[in-house]
Order: structure tokens, then sequence, then C-alpha cells
């Protein structure tokens, strides 16, 4: 199947902030935002939480705003805070999540609005590889046998409210079904 990157909408960073405490993320923990649109939510984690932070996108354009964004971060400091190239990590990969290795994360968001059922079916399919105890918070549902319900949160976007559900792999990491997992090559900054 083809996917398109040509419909986008955001979570606010306030909302993003108020999840990611919910979440209990702690630093040094690693952190996928799939789907990472502009980089904001990657410069919040990496910044703020000090999460190693990754943030996958598709649409080239995106990406390359979200690349000048974080640069110019990484250049500033501030007196009451340490330089953003002094967090633990932010990188921002141009591609699609389907061909990158996301098995090592410990949170990973997705922006899921406008994901089809056959794309959250691939996303839970390669989550088979993903640790036990891995939370993912989405808009929509993660199916499989391999994720359980933990919570539902209410955050706002930048299309109104919408209810994240969160959910935990139940499983050992496994192998994907028939799926070759990903490699790491991709354009990134």
């Amino acid at each position: 199947a083809t996917w398109s990157a040509g419909i986008y909408g955001e979570i606010t960073p306030d909302a993003f902030s108020q999840m990611l405490r919910l979440l209990h993320v702690r630093p040094g923990m690693r952190f996928y935002d799939l789907g990472s649109g502009t980089g904001k939510t990657i410069a919040i984690a990496a910044h703020v939480f000090q999460l190693n932070a990754t943030g996958i996108e598709l649409s080239k354009d995106r990406h390359n705003a979200g690349c000048t964004a974080l640069a110019a971060l990484q250049r500033s400091s501030t007196s009451t805070g340490p330089k953003a190239s002094d967090d633990p990590r932010a990188e921002l990969v141009h591609g699609s999540f389907f061909d990158y290795d996301f098995s090592d994360a410990e949170v990973i968001f997705m922006d899921s609005v406008e994901f089809t059922e056959a794309m959250m079916a691939r996303i839970a399919e390669l989550g088979r590889s993903l640790k036990k105890g891995t939370r993912i918070a989405t808009w929509k549902t993660l199916p499989g046998e391999d994720y359980r319900h933990v919570d539902t949160m209410e955050l706002k976007g930048t299309w109104g409210g919408m209810a994240v559900q969160v959910f935990e792999k139940t499983t050992e990491p496994r192998p994907p079904l028939a799926l070759t997992l990903p490699s790491r090559a991709a354009e990134r900054c």
C-alpha cells in the first residue's frame, strides 16, 4: 500500500507535555514519534523531559522545517537552562516509519488522526518486536493481542480535543509476522 503525508494536524505543545507527564516518563527513556511533523514533540521530549527522542516524518517539507528548527534550538542557549545540544538525544528522520526499526522504544506517540485501519494494523505488527511494557499513545485503537488498553487521556490538538488512548505491550519481543524488520538507514538530522 502507498501511504500519504498530505493531511496534517498536531498535538499542542502543552497537551504533549501533559501527556508525557501522565505517561510518567523518566530522563533517558527511549521515545519515538511516528509521524513527527515539524519535530516540536521531539524538541520538547529531548529538551524539557531529557528523553532520547527520535521523530520519523514522511513529508520532506515538514522534516526539513523540523531540522531547521532543531538546529536553531541546538545553537541557542539561555541563562536558565542547558543548550539543546546538551540533551541526551534529539533526532529527526525523513522517511516512512514502516521502514525504520523502532524496536528499542519505551514510549511511542502517534498523532494518528488520519491513519487508516491498515496502517494501524501494520504498526501493531511491527510493534511485535517492542519490549514488554512499552507504552504507545495514539488517537486510534492499536489492534492485536500484544497490546492492552491502559488509559485514555483527553488532550488538545490543533484541530480540537481528542481522546488519546494509551496501550501497553504485554508480550515479550518477537519478530513481526511475515515482515522483514526495517533498517535504520534514512536521512536524518
